[in-house]
């Protein structure tokens, strides 16, 4: 990790905030950037992209960003990397709070687009990456916790994919769609200490049917079905 500004994975579920942030630092900042709707994505792409920097939106549905935030924490690498926050609560207290969970800073909303990429540079050399970080005991409760809530959220999120999978047999969806939620899958639970699951997700992610590189036949919609079946069983208790 170096202490210079080159690679910043942006985590922002507003699509319209996402496409100013990505102007004010790729053509504006010079910047390389990865773009994230949610921390679920954000956690699969951390590991590839292997940011100089994550910009993450406090507010978002499904996992928040200081959730984000602690999940981070626990992947290779994202012990050290700098976490700034984007807010539209700027009240010092609520500063504080994220402060005190590690971020290198809050970024109020609206943001000045032309020096967003110049402030972010400037929290970077303030907060040099430490390299000896390590987890302490409220990241690993926080990350329990995490654990918990997606055990539990499980039936729910088995039943989404069900539903797309069968709107896709209906043609009523496009095969990507399922793709994605796989994609989201992997990231999630990957993190959370689901190292099978991950693996039928990333199967489910990959599926030549889905992404459109092959027909969806007969043996595609049973290899997909056997897929779905086994993550299925995999959210059972003591799988």
């Amino acid at each position: 990790m170096t202490e210079e500004l080159h690679r910043v994975l942006l985590v922002e579920d507003d699509l319209d905030i996402q496409a100013v942030a990505l102007i004010a630092l790729e053509d504006i900042g010079g910047l390389q950037v990865l773009a994230c709707d949610t921390g679920y994505e954000a956690l699969a792409r951390f590991p590839t992209f292997r940011p100089d920097l994550v910009l993450l939106d406090v507010m978002m549905p499904g996992m928040s960003g200081p959730e984000t935030l602690t999940a981070l924490r626990a992947l290779p690498g994202g012990a050290s990397v700098p976490v700034v926050f984007m807010t539209a609560k700027v009240q010092k207290g609520e500063v504080q709070s994220y402060l005190d969970l590690g971020a290198a800073g809050v970024i109020s909303k609206p943001f000045e687009p032309m020096t967003l990429a110049d402030d972010l540079r400037g929290l970077v050399q303030l907060h040099p990456p430490d390299r000896e970080a390590q987890h302490d005991q409220g990241y690993q409760e926080e990350l329990a916790r995490l654990s918990a809530r997606f055990a539990q959220d499980f039936p729910a999120l088995m039943a989404g994919l069900r539903a797309t999978w069968e709107a896709v047999q209906r043609g009523e969806r496009n095969g990507a769609e399922l793709s994605q939620q796989g994609h989201r899958l992997v990231g999630t639970a990957g993190t959370l200490g689901h190292t099978r699951m991950a693996q039928i997700a990333a199967a489910l992610e990959r599926d030549r049917a889905l992404t459109g590189e092959e027909q969806l036949d007969g043996e595609a919609r049973r290899r997909v079905e056997g897929l779905l079946g086994q993550l299925a069983a995999q959210g059972r208790p003591g799988s």
